[in-house]
């Protein structure tokens, strides 16, 4: 113990060239009783550090370091806030404005507005850049702080900055309990049904049952189920949706850490219809468990890409008055055994989104009439594709240019039809570009689905 002490004192005198005073702490206490330091620990902080302490803040931080020792990246603490959104997202409800926002070049984007909902009565349209949210710039923030902005507490004012064209406009709207459902559903022709599976909340497997009878009464004699860019969601839950696709049988083999494994099966329906899945690279977790028994079950194919690889579970356990941690209890495997952390589900056929060879604006210079250069040869080349410029690319912003942009400005507002491609009016023009080329990689999907 003198020789452990007297190796600190000498580093930290080197390092802060300080005087320390030493203290035993706990020197009774036997190794097998780590809670005893902590709380001795705890203790210590509280009586003297220099500036006082917030237990609530000391205990959280033990809680969250404790969880990182892990070297998890699924096992994690949530403040009491945070457990609130987290409860709220698995239930699909979140008090917020109803849109859902992309990030397209370094700008975020709102692509869609919900029907009824706060920004659609404010007036928000899809293809406002968002700049601001009571007043914080948002362009260098990330998905998840940016959307930490928007959501809040129900009835709470949330202003709201954007950018439409050349106007710079504000909106302050009241955060509404947000309704947003997981699955949608269409007929394509040929009886086949196409079936969306966004995330696997609390209400999916009633969303999914009442879609199919929906695409069964309308003639569906099979089905595309789109797992695309589905992060998971509630295990009771793809297993609840599992019982309205699958026939009786095992959807998943569950690993746990003293080397059993139990397996998990659902009676299922008898109902069943041939079916694909379509998957990606963002199809994880729980929708991983749907593609896996969709093909062991079934021997449907999966289309796409190859999937995320988040083969394992968490148990979530709430800590009063200290919110919530996530930690990984188990691995799990599709129902014939087939690994999935961190390998993903190869698909059965391959077809991937590429914007390779997009004639693509960089949205950084304002092009007008009667200038010349390759930006505008780029920007010709991009309306040539969007089939509004019907002449070989010249590199000069003539009047066929004007006009071909004038079209497209006149998509949203009539009024703003001004025939200068600024920075908005690009990024339009690139979102309609990368729209052409997922449309033509869904046919394509859809061709290999029907096939």
């Amino acid at each position: 113990m003198y020789k452990k002490y007297r190796k600190i004192t000498w580093l930290l005198a080197v390092a802060l060239t300080t005087m320390l005073v030493f203290v035993p702490v706990a020197q009774a206490v036997e190794p097998e009783h780590p809670e005893v330091i902590i709380s001795e620990v705890l203790d210590l902080i509280e009586s003297i550090y220099w500036q006082g302490t917030d237990r609530q803040a000391l205990v959280e931080g033990a809680i969250s370091g404790m969880l990182q020792a892990l070297n998890d990246p699924w096992s994690e603490y949530l403040t009491e806030e945070e457990y609130r959104m987290f409860m709220e997202a698995v239930r699909s409800e979140e008090a917020g404005l109803g849109v859902r926002v992309v990030r397209e070049a370094s700008e975020w984007v709102i692509k869609e507005v919900l029907t009824n909902s706060p920004a659609e009565r404010a007036d928000l349209l899809a293809g406002d850049l968002i700049t601001a949210i009571d007043g914080q710039a948002v362009q260098e923030l990330d998905g998840e702080m940016l959307m930490n902005l928007i959501a809040g507490e129900q009835n709470t004012w949330i202003v709201i900055s954007v950018r439409r064209g050349e106007q710079e406009l504000h909106y302050r709207i009241m955060r509404e309990l947000i309704s947003m459902p997981t699955v949608e559903q269409r007929l394509l022709g040929g009886g086949l049904g196409y079936l969306r599976i966004a995330s696997f909340g609390e209400n999916t497997p009633q969303e999914v049952a009442t879609a199919l009878d929906k695409l069964r009464s309308g003639g569906a004699k099979g089905l595309v189920i789109d797992l695309r860019d589905n992060p998971g969601g509630i295990m009771e839950s793809v297993i609840g949706t599992a019982q309205e696709l699958l026939p009786a049988g095992p959807i998943l083999q569950v690993h746990k850490r003293d080397g059993t494994k139990d397996i998990i099966e659902t009676t299922g329906t008898t109902a069943t219809m041939p079916m694909v899945a379509l998957v990606n690279q963002f199809t994880a977790s729980a929708a991983e468990v749907l593609a896996g028994a969709i093909r062991d079950q079934t021997d449907g194919l999966l289309i796409g890409d190859t999937t995320y690889g988040k083969g394992v579970m968490q148990d979530i356990y709430e800590l009063e008055g200290y919110g919530a941690m996530k930690i990984t209890s188990a691995m799990f495997t599709t129902p014939k055994g087939a690994m999935i952390n961190q390998i993903g589900l190869e698909p059965d056929l391959a077809i991937q989104p590429s914007t390779e060879g997009l004639p693509l604006l960089d949205t950084m210079r304002t092009l007008y009439p009667g200038i010349s250069g390759d930006e505008v040869t780029t920007l010709q080349q991009a309306l040539t594709q969007l089939g509004l410029f019907h002449s070989e690319p010249s590199g000069l912003y003539d009047k066929q240019t004007e006009d071909a942009v004038r079209v497209v400005q006149s998509s949203w507002a009539e009024e703003d039809a001004d025939g200068v491609a600024d920075s908005w009016t690009q990024l339009q023009i690139n979102e309609q570009l990368m729209q052409q080329a997922a449309d033509a990689n869904d046919q394509a999907i859809l061709d290999a689905a029907r096939a």
